[in-house]
């Protein structure tokens, strides 16, 4: 929820508070570090700034290895990392330039591949290979996961866990595949699996921090849980049986029960995307033939319209009476019980 001074005169106005009060509020709230994402020019302006570096990191690894070598390539990711660190001190230390001071940060973290790839090239020319593994990926995943750990236990900005969310994510492609095979290729179906199975550790792990601090630390890693889980799955079920469809159908509508009880929006927006494929799949495949099944399933659209517009109107009430109904073993296990630390 964004609070504008517009709200806290209209609460004036409604004689909630006074205009002392009001004017004291408003005042607190502008001065509080704003950690989280907003849709303002500045933050545009800062993660666009982000972004570009990440794109020339990018080419680094693919373009200029051959221009500057691998200690070349060691020599640019340092000298960044260590500018990043330099510069976003400095912002860090003003309350109105964290988001800026904490992007850098985050930008230190991202370069961890790109001086670990140079290390991996050089140490791989000079014969020191056998003492690695082949894929350099798991490498790069495993730095990345490392640096970001000690950085955010030293700067406190959510945004620091994308990276390492990424990381992981990459870990489960390149890592266990390649400790369960070795040089030998899995097939396609159970690194499908692996991937699903990562992908419900990182959402638990995501739960298990979810809610903890006043920041969102879950964020990120919510994001690429359900990105491994909701793909794999969706892999898995809508490419077999009838009766595991069902299932695919099942496990979606439980995410959307998870959206409201859990209070995240990604899960409506993969538990959404999932009804729709399996929707989608009705349509083209068991009713394809069937004259009736468009005006079915436009009273369905309708129906869910109506739905929307309904819980949009009392999703406070509605949570608050779930809530109210749910026994206290499984209340006190919801993020927004736990104990703020």
């Amino acid at each position: 929820m964004q609070i504008s001074q517009q709200d806290i005169t209209e609460a004036v106005r409604q004689g909630i508070i006074d205009a002392r009060q009001a004017d004291n509020l408003w005042q607190f709230l502008t001065s509080r570090p704003q950690l989280q994402p907003q849709f303002t020019f500045a933050n545009i302006a800062y993660y666009l700034g982000a972004f570009l570096v990440l794109c020339a990191m990018a080419w680094f690894l693919s373009q200029a290895w051959a221009l500057f070598g691998s200690i070349g390539i060691i020599g640019i990711a340092v000298l960044y990392a260590l500018l990043f660190i330099l510069f976003g001190r400095v912002c860090w230390r003003n309350p109105q330039q964290q988001v800026a001071g904490g992007l850098l940060f985050t930008l230190a973290v991202c370069m961890t591949p790109l001086a670990i790839f140079g290390l991996y090239q050089f140490l791989t020319q000079h014969g020191y290979d056998t003492f690695l593994l082949n894929e350099v990926d798991i490498w790069m995943a495993v730095g990345t996961i490392i640096v970001g750990v000690i950085m955010l236990k030293f700067v406190a900005f959510p945004f620091l866990t994308a990276p390492i969310a990424v990381a992981c994510w990459f870990l489960s492609i390149d890592l266990i595949p390649t400790l369960l095979a070795g040089d030998n290729a899995l097939s396609w179906q159970i690194e499908r699996m692996i991937t699903l199975y990562f992908g419900i550790m990182m959402l638990l792990g995501s739960y298990l921090v979810d809610r903890r601090t006043r920041a969102d630390y879950a964020f990120w890693g919510y994001l690429f849980g359900m990105l491994a889980f909701w793909v794999s799955l969706t892999l898995i079920l809508m490419d077999s049986s009838q009766e595991q469809r069902v299932i695919y159908l099942i496990v979606n509508l439980s995410l959307l029960i998870l959206s409201v009880l859990l209070q995240r929006k990604v899960f409506v927006i993969f538990g959404a995307l999932g009804v729709l494929i399996y929707v989608g799949h009705l349509s083209y495949k068991v009713f394809a033939d069937s004259i009736l099944f468009p005006f079915v399933l436009t009273f369905i659209g309708l129906g869910v319209i109506y739905l929307g517009v309904q819980y949009q109107r009392y999703a406070s009430v509605i949570g608050h009476k779930i809530q109210e109904n749910l026994p206290i073993s499984l209340k006190s296990l919801l993020p927004s019980q736990r104990t703020t630390i």
